[in-house]
């Protein structure tokens, strides 16, 4: 009896996963450019991180990250790169860094 229940939960479970509509339209958000005002320089160095608005073509709320040494720690999470054009990091060490800034529309793209 525990075995036939066990299937029948599987298909039900099967079938509910199967039948989820995905979103296989939503488009990634654009992000026109990414700029510094310095490239190199002496620690202490602040450097200013701009860019143009980022937007979404499904309209969805925009969200930025910003990691500034590309040490998957995230000096700047979550904010809203379509109203925040800028940010400011001090590099207290010499050194070679890659920044990064990731936007998403919070539905995957």
């Amino acid at each position: 009896m525990n075995c036939i229940l066990a299937r029948a939960l599987l298909f039900v479970l099967t079938l509910f996963l199967v039948s989820c509509p995905e979103n296989t339209n939503n488009q990634t958000p654009i992000l026109q450019a990414l700029n510094t005002d310095k490239s190199s320089g002496v620690s202490p160095l602040i450097v200013q991180f701009s860019w143009l608005a980022a937007s979404d073509p499904d309209n969805d709320p925009v969200l930025c990250t910003l990691d500034t040494n590309n040490d998957g720690e995230l000096e700047f999470p979550n904010f809203d790169c379509s109203k925040i054009l800028t940010q400011s990091f001090t590099y207290p060490n010499n050194g070679n860094f890659i920044a990064r800034l990731t936007v998403s529309d919070g539905k995957g793209a």
